[in-house]
């Protein structure tokens, strides 16, 4: 029988991201660091929460067997690794996988990497920065060329009229 314990001692942290559908980036990430255990669903009490029809309230297990990650589905829609379903799938290296056909892909790296804080406020000192000005005599000439535009100008008019109409009823 197979016990649970962390990898690589209880400093291993791991990383779960949420991937944009479109170009694969991250757009939400997940640490953990000495967890022998993460769920992946729509519960509230999961590890990592995500709000998806397709997902299911508890969808995946991550757990700890023999010192080596391992991959559970548990959700309806099942997961798949390189456009398969899987049953079980032991982790040895970074993964992408998808909840179901139709639903969000995740990456799980083993070794989460430190990487800055990108959604951190930023401080500067206003008078070491360069000021921007605006150039206020091009600014105005930009104005007058879009406000004299006969499209502009039939928008306006448009917009007029609805006012009217709307005041009439």
């Amino acid at each position: 029988m197979s016990q649970t314990q962390e990898p690589n001692g209880s400093s291993a942290e791991v990383e779960v991201q949420l991937l944009d559908p479109d170009v694969g980036s991250p757009i939400k990430s997940w640490r953990f660091q000495g967890l022998p255990k993460i769920t992946i669903g729509r519960a509230e009490d999961c590890s990592v929460e995500i709000f998806d029809r397709q997902v299911s309230r508890l969808h995946v297990l991550l757990t700890v067997c023999d010192g080596q990650w391992v991959l559970k589905p548990l959700g309806r829609n099942g997961v798949l690794v390189d456009g398969q379903l899987i049953s079980e799938m032991p982790i040895n290296r970074e993964i992408t996988f998808r909840l179901g056909p139709l639903g969000p892909s995740l990456r799980f790296n083993l070794a989460a990497e430190k990487k800055q804080d990108f959604m951190q406020t930023l401080c500067f000192d206003p008078e070491t920065m360069p000021f921007f000005q605006l150039d206020q005599s091009k600014l105005q000439a930009e104005v007058s060329e879009i406000a004299n535009d006969d499209f502009f100008q039939t928008l306006q008019k448009k917009a007029k009229d609805l006012r009217r109409q709307r005041k009439e009823i």
